[in-house]
């Protein structure tokens, strides 16, 4: 199901995601080829939060996703409009009665 246009009008900004495909014997990622441009919300807002490995943290803001298709996890790498690549905490999927809805990425 597509988003809805009231919806998509809070967008203020576009990421792409790419996904770790393989590991150096250092663990360092290497990442496969990233996702067409995405629209996002992107809120800058301090607050404390529980980190996907159950530790709290402080997060910087978060990245609102608009998609009901895009994957991200803590290993993927999300680039914003103006080329940075923030660490990421957390990732939640936001659910409605048809499946995902978004995707909400807290970040450092």
């Amino acid at each position: 199901m597509a988003l809805e246009p009231d919806f998509l009008t809070m967008t203020n900004d576009t990421v792409t995601i790419a996904q770790p495909s393989t590991y150096s014997k250092y663990g360092a990622p290497t990442f496969s080829a990233a996702s067409s441009a995405t629209p996002a919300r992107l809120e800058l807002r301090s607050r404390m939060i529980v980190d996907s490995d159950g530790v709290e943290r402080v997060s910087s803001g978060t990245i609102f996703v608009l998609s009901t298709t895009a994957r991200c996890g803590v290993q993927s790498k999300i680039t914003l409009s103006d080329g940075s690549s923030p660490e990421i905490l957390r990732v939640d999927t936001m659910n409605d009665e048809e499946g995902q809805h978004h995707l909400e990425v807290m970040f450092r």
